[in-house]
């Protein structure tokens, strides 16, 4: 029986996720979560004797990343690749969470639009483009039997959008993928339960509905990813191969090594 991780709030194994070649992702080996800056006594123990964790990419700003440093002279190899820059970052921690609802609440479609905005963003940057490339030459360069962990702060929107270029690349379609992403909402229901509670108790109702726009998965948001890419790009595959530079070779590389 694994041990649980009490410092993350996140921390799903992407296991038995079918293929359209109906083949499977292999268990253990591939883990989208939240940061690692509140591991608390015996975690890293726990993740690396009982999770053979010994890889963690870490998708958060510089800002975020400085803020919240985690897995300092650990056994544990972190990787550093930024999506986006810190003033690109929709993140809303204690300290900046009424300045953002504000602003998202005062623009036109309010924050349900601010977020489809920055799933858009997150296919189209640049910087996110070759964080990506860097994601995927890690999952291709480390030993197939030591686990990797891929987050951002709460591991929902950089994580979401990195999860579906990721099962994307293993064969796995759009409707799994979707399903897989929403997950999120029902790991983290009791996050975004209290938060839009105290938000409406001892806030405000109006802004508590915002910040549930924020805080929680939705279809049109992945959907706007996949949206972007068609546009700008024309398909996923177009995408995958000659935005990101993953090769046929790199691909076959990929399914032998986490699917089963």
């Amino acid at each position: 029986m694994k041990k649980k991780i009490k410092g993350l709030s996140l921390f799903d194994d992407l296991k038995n996720i079918k293929t359209e070649e109906n083949k499977k992702i292999r268990k253990g080996v591939l883990y989208r979560s939240s940061h690692f800056a509140k591991l608390e006594d015996g975690d890293e123990e726990k993740l690396l004797k009982y999770y053979k964790l010994h890889h963690v990419v870490d998708l958060r700003t510089e800002e975020e990343a400085t803020k919240m440093a985690e897995l300092a002279d650990s056994k544990i190899n972190r990787y550093w690749y930024p999506l986006l820059e810190s003033h690109e970052n929709r993140m809303i921690t204690k300290e900046n969470r009424m300045p953002i609802l504000k602003e998202m609440a005062a623009q036109p479609g309010g924050a349900k639009q601010s977020m489809i905005d920055y799933y858009c963003l997150l296919i189209t940057s640049k910087k996110a483009q070759k964080a990506y490339k860097n994601f995927f030459d890690t999952l291709l360069k480390i030993n197939k039997d030591e686990a990797l962990a891929f987050h951002c702060t709460q591991g929902k929107d950089r994580t979401g959008v990195t999860l579906m270029l990721l099962l994307s690349v293993l064969g796995v379609d759009r409707k799994t993928i979707t399903k897989k992403y929403l997950q999120y909402n029902k790991i983290k229901f009791h996050f975004r339960f209290w938060a839009f509670v105290g938000m409406t108790l001892f806030i405000s109702p109006r802004l508590a509905r915002h910040l549930d726009k924020i805080l929680g998965a939705r279809k049109e948001y992945i959907e706007a990813s996949y949206q972007t890419i068609e546009k700008e790009y024309q398909n996923i595959d177009n995408y995958i191969r000659n935005v990101i530079g993953l090769s046929d070779e790199n691909i076959k590389q990929l399914r032998l090594k986490y699917l089963y």
